[in-house]
C-alpha cells in the first residue's frame, strides 16, 4: 500500500505541520508516524501478516486514520 509511505515521506519533510486537527488541537505529521508505527508494530507482534483480514468498525475518526496507516504498515513489517 501507498499510505505508509505517503505518511513516512510527509513525516521526514512535514514533521512539525498540522496532519490531523483532533477537538481544536493538531497533530504533527510526525506524531501521527509514531503513533502509526507503534500500532503496526504492535498489530505484527500479534500475528497479522499480508494477507490476513482485520475488519475496523469506527466513526471517521483519528483512530480511524492511524489503523487504515497501521494495517498497511504492519503489512510492510511482515514482508521485511
Amino acid at each position: 500500500m501507498i499510505y505508509i509511505h505517503s505518511l513516512g515521506r510527509a513525516s521526514r519533510y512535514y514533521a512539525q505541520r498540522a496532519a490531523l486537527v483532533v477537538d481544536g488541537a493538531a497533530v504533527s505529521f510526525k506524531a501521527l508516524n509514531e503513533r502509526v508505527q507503534n500500532i503496526a508494530a504492535a498489530l505484527a507482534a500479534h500475528g497479522f501478516a499480508a494477507g490476513d483480514r482485520l475488519a475496523l468498525l469506527l466513526p471517521n475518526s483519528p483512530e480511524y486514520i492511524e489503523l487504515v496507516y497501521a494495517v498497511a504498515g504492519s503489512a510492510l513489517l511482515q514482508s521485511r
